[in-house]
């Protein structure tokens, strides 16, 4: 049986269940993480390079909360940014945000990450923070990530892993 089968909703369509949840989703990822979700993104944001007319695509971007904390630390190298989801619901949710509203050089676009609508090295930058697991094929999204990184350009992936430590594994899976 493979993973998608186990879920109560197929990977290709978890953006339903993304458009359900867009007005509570932010507070809830916090709440749900007490917290520790703004850390993770700074230290995701810390990979980001400080050089000049910068161009970032950011998939899976949900309300654009990755973008907001780039933006936050480089807003004056960054050329243009990108965020690309399937719920539409969540970046009506970010185009909504005081962060989002400052920007000229910042855009939602719905598009999926297995399909990613640029030509091929086109960004310095390609960031996705808690999406790989709601794509049907993450070999062939990584594949897409890779065709759109210009040379020398990062791929900035932050995912949920199971602890491997037996205590702490049971304390991660009773709280979750």
């Amino acid at each position: 049986m493979e993973n998608s089968e186990k879920l109560p909703y197929q990977k290709e369509e978890s953006w339903k269940m993304f458009d359900g949840i867009a007005q509570s989703y932010d507070l809830l990822n916090t709440i749900l993480s007490m917290g520790i979700v703004q850390y993770w993104r700074k230290i995701l944001v810390s990979y980001v390079p400080s050089k000049d007319k910068i161009t970032i695509l950011d998939c899976a971007t949900g309300t654009g909360e990755v973008m907001a904390s780039i933006m936050k630390k480089h807003a004056t190298h960054i050329e243009s940014m990108v965020g690309i989801d399937l719920s539409k619901e969540m970046m009506s949710q970010g185009k909504k945000s005081k962060w989002y509203k400052q920007y000229s050089n910042v855009a939602f676009k719905h598009a999926s990450a297995l399909d990613i609508p640029f030509d091929a090295k086109n960004f310095d930058v390609v960031s996705m923070a808690f999406g790989i697991r709601n794509v049907g094929d993450y070999q062939y999204c990584l594949k897409e990530i890779f065709r759109v990184i210009k040379p020398g350009g990062r791929a900035l992936i932050m995912e949920f892993s199971l602890p491997s430590f037996f205590l702490l594994r049971w304390l991660y899976l009773g709280y979750f």
